[in-house]
């Protein structure tokens, strides 16, 4: 049985077993924070020079393109206040970099975690799929956006289904979106996409992930059938 804070405790000390594949999110602090400060700055200053632009010209009837730097001269509260906002939506935004950077994904022969946070307690901030759990796997590969879906593969994976199993079938890779239905042995079902923004590609995360589930399953079903025979 996967234990959360056992496997979290050796990936901390850095005793990672070979069977483990261990991905860390992408460091993005630097690429958001300058994003951030791009968008927001433009959109505010522009709203904000926009907005009172247009009060100066409606009441003292002078050229438009005239009052942008007025805007802050008659008022000075709303241009602080825009400055302000624009630079806590920043930090707002770094804080967000900040944590998603210490999240690590982490697939082992037995199923996978997704911890959030790995400097905190795991149960709070982790995700577990136990391949032991998973009656049925199915992977839906599309393209498109997000409102229009054109699916170009799917892959299903039955564990009592020897034939499904053995299927070996590569998942494209480039510019998809890797959709994960999974039938638990317990008759729940849940939607599962693999991580983005991490080290690895989510197609290639979902290609380690069918490829695992395969070789537990199988192992699993050859064990069964090795008890049956023995007992006949």
């Amino acid at each position: 049985m996967l234990n959360l804070s056992q496997i979290l405790q050796r990936i901390r000390a850095g005793q990672i077993p070979d069977s483990w594949r261990v991905i860390r999110a992408q460091n993005q602090v630097r690429f958001v924070t300058m994003s951030a400060a791009i968008a927001f700055g433009f959109t505010f200053n522009v709203v904000f020079f926009g907005t009172g632009s247009i009060i100066l010209y409606n009441s003292s009837h002078e050229q438009l393109g005239n009052n942008l730097i007025d805007a802050y001269t008659h008022y000075p509260f709303p241009a602080i206040l825009t400055q302000v906002t624009i630079i806590g939506m920043v930090f707002l935004f770094r804080w967000w970099a900040i944590r998603a950077r210490n999240a690590v994904f982490v697939m082992l022969p037995e199923g996978i975690v997704h911890y959030k946070r790995v400097d905190k307690h795991a149960g709070r901030y982790a995700k577990l799929i136990a391949y032991e759990q998973i009656q049925r796997m199915v992977l839906d590969v599309s393209r498109g956006s997000d409102y229009l879906q054109v699916k170009t593969a799917t892959f299903d994976l039955t564990a009592s289904d020897l034939g499904s199993l053995q299927e070996k079938e590569p998942v494209p890779d480039m510019l998809r979106r890797f959709e994960f239905q999974i039938f638990y042995r317990d008759g729940m079902r849940e939607t599962w996409f693999p991580p983005q923004g991490y080290e690895k590609k989510p197609g290639e995360i979902a290609q380690w992930v069918l490829d695992d589930y395969r070789a537990f399953a199988i192992g699993k079903f050859h064990r069964r059938e090795s008890r049956s025979a023995g007992t006949r």
